[in-house]
């Protein structure tokens, strides 16, 4: 638990990274998850491959239990530690979602920042690692030290490498970069903590890059625009799996052939409802109002290693829009309530 180093951009604070779980806590406590059927598991600690000590005793319990072959499993590697017997690991596991956190590919604003990274290490392992699962990169915005065009190269270098890629908004975090203001000629909002501009960036540079990248992400596979974070799947990602698809012109449906949608989806789901849908030649676009605003549901014949937000017999869903947590958990439960209803709407559309 914990994290052994002390990255400035990062709230892990002092907590002790020597205590682990041992492996008979790990197996009692995996036995629990098989016996409630646990099919979706986050780990929340820094990453997997950060505590070797941690990681063997997970090994040893999985091993004797088995539950994670039933399940997702998503969490964090360390860049450039990682090692044969990780991927093992994940070979284990029905499905791995697995997120790197580069933050930066200029090694002097990680080196100022308290991040030791090799790049070309990285680039090695990252390498390695395509084709046996797909990797997000998470990256930093605006950090302190950096500039608009390193930025843009690491996003360049990012989008070549990576299958997904997520851009966090810089926060000013107590036990982090709060402490270092000076330093940075750091300026921050109080209320939110979000970077208002610092060293590298002016407040110009900060607000005009980042409505780029929200324009960059509006025409990305599979985007998620939030309030302070942005997601998408990579064009050469989407290549790689072989789901480019072409624009197609899109056709709106008849509202009376949508009906079903609605009338399924009834009140299964507080604050949803559906507005509409359109259909273009291979995908079904539900439009989708929810608590957060609006959502596209994007419906389609799955591929293999294509990526998307749920499969259901056969068809993946993938959404466009600003979703939090609360709404991708009830996402999902509109998908299950809709699916029969969606399936038919799509056999009755599919001339269109």
């Amino acid at each position: 638990r914990g994290c052994p180093m002390t990255c400035a951009f990062c709230q892990w604070g002092d907590q002790r990274a020597d205590r682990v779980y041992g492996a008979e806590y790990l197996t009692a406590h995996l036995r629990g998850m098989q016996r409630a059927r646990v099919n979706n598991v986050f780990f929340t600690d820094a990453a997997f491959n950060l505590s070797a000590r941690g990681f063997r005793n997970l090994m040893e319990a999985e091993r004797a239990v088995g539950a994670l072959s039933n399940c997702i499993v998503r969490g964090h590697f360390y860049p450039t530690h990682v090692k044969e017997e990780h991927l093992e690991f994940l070979a284990l596991v029905r499905e791995a979602q697995v997120s790197i956190g580069i933050q930066s590919f200029d090694p002097e604003v990680l080196r100022a920042l308290g991040r030791p990274f090799d790049p070309v290490r990285f680039e090695r392992v990252l390498r390695e690692l395509r084709g046996r699962i797909p990797i997000d990169v998470e990256l930093i915005y605006g950090l302190p030290g950096d500039n608009p065009d390193s930025f843009r190269r690491t996003l360049d270098k990012t989008m070549e490498l990576a299958d997904g890629v997520r851009i966090f908004f810089p926060l000013v975090l107590p036990d982090a970069l709060l402490e270092r203001v000076d330093e940075f000629a750091i300026r921050f909002d109080p209320e939110t903590f979000e970077v208002q501009e610092c060293r590298g960036w002016s407040a110009r540079d900060l607000r005009d890059g980042w409505e780029r990248l929200v324009r960059l992400t509006e025409g990305l596979h599979n985007h998620v625009i939030a309030s302070n974070w942005l997601g998408f799947v990579t064009p050469s990602a989407v290549s790689r799996s072989g789901g480019e698809r072409p624009a197609q012109d899109v056709a709106p449906i008849p509202a009376e052939l949508v009906e079903p949608l609605t009338t399924s989806l009834g009140e299964a789901v507080s604050g949803w409802s559906i507005a509409g849908a359109r259909r273009d030649s291979e995908a079904l676009l539900v439009d989708l109002g929810c608590p957060t605003g609006t959502l596209v549901l994007e419906v389609l014949p799955s591929r293999e290693g294509a990526r998307s937000f749920a499969r259901r017999d056969g068809f993946a869903y993938s959404y466009r829009g600003t979703v939090d947590r609360s709404t991708v958990g009830q996402l999902g439960r509109v998908i299950d309530a809709i699916h029969p209803a969606t399936v038919r709407l799509l056999a009755a559309t599919s001339g269109r």
